[in-house]
């Protein structure tokens, strides 16, 4: 069984997509998933991309 996929955007605008299991194990992640139920993109505004491969 294969989880959501959820698409992070870093601060220099590199998408990863990336499990949403794996994701949530990020507390800011999580929080985000939570706010935004609709949603499988999310900003990580404090991330530069070359960081968001190896998230949570």
């Amino acid at each position: 069984m294969s989880s959501k996929k959820l698409v992070l955007k870093s601060s220099d605008g590199q998408l990863v997509e990336i499990d949403q299991a794996e994701a949530v194990q990020s507390t800011l992640i999580k929080e985000l998933a939570a706010e935004m139920t609709d949603e499988t993109q999310f900003e990580v505004p404090n991330v530069c991309g070359s960081v968001t491969p190896v998230l949570p």
